[in-house]
């Protein structure tokens, strides 16, 4: 087993949208991103919009699974009467902006901090800074947004580096996996750096890059066959047992 997921009908539910959603276009993305010059932009400022299409798929993710995937007690109170008037709503409101503060912090401390570990592992800090600046960027987008989205900011870290308890959220254990996963990808790729072959691909920080996209596939992809099939299996036997 790559993780221990929740075994509620919700958690599963909600492992089983977000797995299985990321894996329907993230893919899509890669292949383009693979089959087109887009590949030696991966370490370039004009990549940036790209990395706006993954922001924008994450938020989307997570409103779709705030807003429609409830847990049941919270369904039975969707129609309750709302208590209180505009203080109510103006606390709300505070603790949004202040929520969203700490995850812009959060999420520039991470991009330091990857940057700081490439450097360490020997990438270039004054010829190579928009490479690596890029490739930090990427992998905070991959490993540290989605934990600040649905964790919120006081316990995206902890998922982050792997302390976060998985009954916090069906998705803390996922997010977990991802990291392992993807920063695995980021390691196997660097391998082909300093090979004598003289390629564009072999180019900083481009092979990093791909092995980050391909990992985030692989963890979302064993992920959701780790969650979906075993069920699907005791389903089936269990249909042919009630025959």
């Amino acid at each position: 087993m790559f993780f221990s997921p929740q075994e509620d009908p919700h958690s599963i539910q909600v492992i089983k949208f977000y797995c299985g959603s990321t894996c329907l276009y993230f893919p899509l993305l890669t292949i383009l991103i693979l089959c087109t010059d887009l590949m030696y932009k991966t370490g370039r400022f004009s990549f940036l919009p790209y990395l706006g299409l993954i922001v924008l798929a994450e938020f989307m993710k997570s409103i779709f699974i705030n807003n429609y995937i409830k847990e049941p007690e919270k369904l039975a109170g969707r129609n309750a009467p709302k208590l209180g008037g505009t203080g109510v709503r103006k606390w709300f409101s505070e603790k949004r902006l202040k929520d969203f503060s700490k995850i812009l912090v959060l999420l520039g401390l991470v991009t330091i901090g990857y940057f700081i570990i490439a450097i360490l592992f020997g990438a270039e800090l004054f010829s190579k800074y928009e490479e690596t600046f890029m490739l930090s960027s990427l992998l905070m987008l991959l490993t540290a947004l989605p934990p600040c989205l649905y964790l919120g900011p006081n316990y995206a870290l902890g998922a982050i580096l792997g302390d976060e308890p998985s009954s916090l959220n069906p998705l803390s254990p996922i997010f977990q996996h991802v990291v392992r996963i993807t920063l695995l990808g980021v390691w196997l790729g660097a391998f082909v750096i300093p090979l004598d072959w003289d390629r564009p691909w072999q180019e900083w920080p481009v092979p990093c890059c791909v092995g980050a996209l391909m990992g985030y596939v692989a963890a979302h992809a064993s992920a959701l066959i780790q969650v979906a099939i075993p069920r699907c299996l005791t389903h089936g036997i269990a249909s042919k047992l009630k025959i």
